[in-house]
């Protein structure tokens, strides 16, 4: 019968020596893997609906200030318009701003609605951290009808 050596039993100097030669760094790999790839993916996810959420509030926005102004005349009353959409999507105030060019009292004539909206560029829910990044313009031109009865 031919002599085989026992297994060699492992001991704390072997242990520290395969973790020199890189063995054994799944832990931090991990956190590392987490850090760097999914916590700006979950950030990303986390803002896209608001961005796209502002651009259609922003679009509503232009276009009913833009009808009210032709209908009624009076820029107070689009002014209310654009403050009640901000109101039903909780934003705070001055996160809005309309401006309002044309004279809605000149048959076939254009009046031009542009409005302004704050995006953010982080919307984290658990921190609530909310930080402005840029400023969504859009704008609706409406047509005064061609003939249009004005009250005297």
């Amino acid at each position: 019968m031919k002599w085989q050596p026992t297994r060699r039993i492992k001991t704390i100097n072997d242990r520290k020596r395969s973790v020199r030669e890189g063995l054994g760094f799944i832990a931090i790999e991990f956190v590392m893997g987490l850090g760097v790839l999914m916590l700006p993916v979950a950030i990303l996810v986390t803002v896209l609906p608001t961005w796209s959420e502002r651009q259609e509030m922003a679009e509503v926005a232009a276009r009913e200030a833009a009808r009210t102004y032709v209908i009624t005349g009076d820029s107070n009353a689009a002014q209310t318009v654009v403050r009640d959409i901000a109101n039903n999507y909780s934003l705070a105030d001055g996160g809005m701003t309309l401006e309002l060019s044309g004279n809605p009292r000149l048959r076939s004539g254009e009046v031009t609605a542009i409005v302004h909206v704050r995006v953010p560029a982080t919307a984290i829910p658990l921190l609530n951290a909310n930080a402005d990044a840029f400023t969504l313009t859009k704008q609706h031109v409406e047509v005064v009808d061609q003939y249009r009865s004005f009250a005297p």
